[in-house]
């Protein structure tokens, strides 16, 4: 679900239209219809970028906000300007990245409704409302978290990562396996952090090799909680470094490392106290 996926998923939708009406598929539609729904596109392309791109910015706010909110707030004083923080960045995230997404959510939904249905693309544009709408629902959640206490148990790992999984597969069509052991209770921000890095270690995959499967193993040992995420490969692949991953393992103090092996097959490793 990132902004690269979709601008390329609609530019794909735009190219679509073009080519039929070139030859002659679409009779009913003028050209200066098919040329208005492909800007349509490129604006909804656009749009989702920005919202991206705001999201991001959030989330360095939200890092820096946890970074600095270590154990010493002690003063009334300073436990007020923390809150004011965290409403003010709650109400970034409803503003800046939110209100795009719902705005884009509306634009898809207006351009399916007037395809029809049966409509050639109907099924590529229900997918990008059913993308929108998961977005829109973990930002939501994320900006609730952040002046509210959670209202409702957290979901196991496992089950939040096989959550992943289905909308890698739904959406992408890439089909993961995941393979947890028992693990510790973790902390809120524990939790949701390894969620992150997971996510995110699925969206490389999909935006950087043209793997088909993957795999999420967990597993906990000597006080340290091991996070494996695994794709196939061709060999000759050249040597990276997850900078986001490697990054926010480092601030929780843990490690991350990339293992590639003969065959191709590529492994990022993390390992995080517990």
């Amino acid at each position: 679900m990132t902004a690269l996926l979709a601008l390329a998923l609609t530019l794909a939708l735009a190219l679509v239209l073009t080519l039929a009406h070139s030859l002659s598929l679409l009779p009913a539609m003028h050209a200066q219809t098919v040329a208005l729904w492909a800007s349509h596109l490129g604006l909804l392309a656009s749009g989702w970028v920005l919202a991206s791109w705001r999201g991001r910015q959030v989330r360095r706010q939200l890092q820096a906000l946890k970074t600095s909110a270590a154990p010493t707030v002690a003063r009334p004083d300073a436990a007020e300007t923390l809150r004011a923080e965290r409403r003010r960045l709650a109400l970034d995230l409803h503003d800046g990245a939110i209100q795009p997404y719902i705005g884009l959510k509306l634009a898809v939904e207006a351009l399916r409704l007037q395809a029809g249905a049966g409509h050639p693309l109907e099924a590529g544009l229900q997918r990008i409302v059913a993308m929108t709408e998961a977005v829109i629902s973990d930002l939501r959640r994320r900006a609730q978290s952040l002046t509210q206490p959670p209202t409702s148990p957290l979901r196991c790992l496992r089950t939040e990562l096989e959550h992943q999984a289905r909308q890698m597969r739904d959406f992408h069509g890439l089909d993961i396996a995941v393979q947890a052991a028992q693990t510790p209770a973790l902390s809120a921000q524990l939790h949701e952090e390894v969620s992150h890095l997971v996510r995110e270690g699925l969206s490389n995959i999909r935006r950087h090799t043209q793997a088909r499967s993957a795999e999420v193993r967990i597993d906990c040992k000597d006080g340290w909680l091991g996070i494996c995420i695994a794709n196939e490969a061709p060999a000759g692949v050249r040597p990276f470094t997850p900078r986001s991953i490697t990054e926010r393992a480092r601030a929780l103090g843990g490690r991350a490392l990339v293992c590639t092996q003969v065959d191709g097959r590529t492994d990022v490793r993390v390992r995080l106290p517990v």
